[in-house]
């Protein structure tokens, strides 16, 4: 195919937003929506990148632009590829060859490959769900009844935006629906008071960027209030909901939610009624480590063995998982090398402790060969309570108390999203989609 020169592109801007795209991705985009065939394509050494750059926006701009458009909804909502990817992989016939995307790019164009994208509001929610699941899972003892959703919608909002000393508004909007998951987007206005702008008048509802420039622009101000939002997932199941967050549903959110749940489904004050899933794989290692200090002459040693028949166990599971053999091979390094690294017990009336860790650098042993403190660490964790007792893991270099309720890391921050999945094969998580 001859390819246009840069002067025959009439859309230089879409020419210039692919400067910095791969030859390979740029080749798959094109042979995408060129080749009706797919056995018929070019391969990436066919054209350097200007050429493939020209290609695009000179022979199919439109397409360009849909295939960009899909990857800005992707990044505007704060989609993790690691998980996107997985849940790819775990619902769809995705080739081997493309299991393992390195960028939003290269997910964005693959999503087109498979025929997804009028399913791309879906794939966004429950790329959103996966990445939070692990951390922001509660259980509702009760099942919440989501029929006739939408009108319970609208009879809150009409409740809460209409009410007479009302100062913020709020939007909820439904994304899933069905008989047993419901899917929640909520926006409400944040802040004490309203910002105000300056820009140039003749900018207020520009919508492509290609309004022309008076010879001299007036000012003028913008007044607004920003947003803030938050999904909700509700999947109803056998005397229970699971309520997925993707956010700190205690900071900001406790009025919105609470006020929701009530009108809605009569659920007083759901931000207390609700409880944190239990992890049993958790549970039951924290049982198991709590009782080889009752039992055991060599705790470490037992503790340890714990953890390798879980490493084993994961090792098969990603095995059999449908990732990329990169990715797999990835997964197995970071479950190989989990090792217990120490413990921690909080809130503990039996020892009148409010908060105790023992954490080696790597493991405890090389604390023990350091310090003469064996023996009364390990009767301190005799007497200790086995709900306020959870190990500390080393996980790639970050340390992971597994609690009951699953892996959290021990300084609060946000575990890397493959050693996040690496934790779900570990302790045998089921996603909630």
């Amino acid at each position: 195919m001859e390819v246009p020169t840069v002067s025959d592109v009439e859309d230089v801007e879409l020419y210039d937003r692919l400067e910095h795209r791969s030859p390979e991705v740029l080749c798959r985009v094109f042979n995408h929506f060129y080749f009706e065939n797919v056995e018929e394509y070019c391969d990436p050494d066919e054209y350097d990148p200007k050429g493939w750059r020209r290609l695009l926006a000179g022979a199919l701009p439109q397409e360009t632009r849909t295939w960009l458009q899909t990857h800005a909804k992707i990044v505007n909502e704060s989609v993790d590829r690691v998980h996107a990817v997985a849940h790819l992989n775990e619902t769809y016939d995705v080739p081997e060859t493309k299991r393992d995307p390195d960028t939003l790019y290269e997910l964005a164009i693959l999503i087109h490959e498979l025929g997804l994208e009028e399913q791309l509001p879906q794939l966004i929610v429950s790329a959103r769900i996966k990445q939070n699941e692990m951390k922001r899972t509660w259980v509702l003892q009760e099942e919440i009844p989501l029929s006739n959703l939408s009108e319970k919608i609208d009879s809150f909002l009409q409740s809460w935006n209409k009410r007479e000393d009302r100062t913020k508004a709020v939007l909820v909007q439904q994304e899933l629906s069905n008989k047993s998951v419901a899917s929640l987007q909520i926006f409400a206005e944040k802040g004490a008071g309203v910002t105000e702008e300056l820009t140039f008048g003749f900018r207020e509802g520009e919508q492509d960027g290609d309004t022309e420039i008076p010879e001299r622009p007036e000012l003028s101000t913008v007044r607004y209030r920003e947003l803030k939002q938050i999904r909700v997932l509700l999947k109803v199941e056998s005397g229970r909901t699971l309520v997925v967050f993707t956010d700190e549903h205690r900071r900001g959110w406790t009025g919105v939610l609470n006020g929701f749940f009530e009108h809605a489904f009569d659920i007083e004050s759901i931000t207390n009624t609700i409880e944190k899933q239990t992890v049993t794989e958790a549970a039951e290692l924290r049982e198991e480590a709590h009782e080889s200090v009752d039992i055991d002459d060599n705790p470490i040693e037992k503790m340890t063995g714990l953890i390798n028949d879980r490493s084993e166990a994961a090792l098969d599971a990603v095995d059999d998982s449908p990732h990329g053999a990169e990715r797999k091979q990835r997964l197995k390094t970071k479950i190989q090398n989990i090792e217990l690294s120490g413990s921690e017990i909080e809130d503990d009336p039996n020892l009148g402790t409010e908060e105790f860790r023992l954490i080696g650098r790597t493991n405890l042993d090389e604390v023990f060969k350091q310090v003469d403190i064996e023996d009364g660490f390990f009767q301190f964790l005799d007497r200790a309570s086995n709900e306020s007792l959870a190990l500390v893991l080393n996980v790639d270099g970050r340390h992971v108390a597994a609690r009951k309720t699953g892996p959290q890391s021990i300084d609060g921050s946000r575990l890397g999203s493959e050693t996040q999945l690496a934790l779900t094969y570990f302790f045998d998580q089921e996603g909630v989609l």
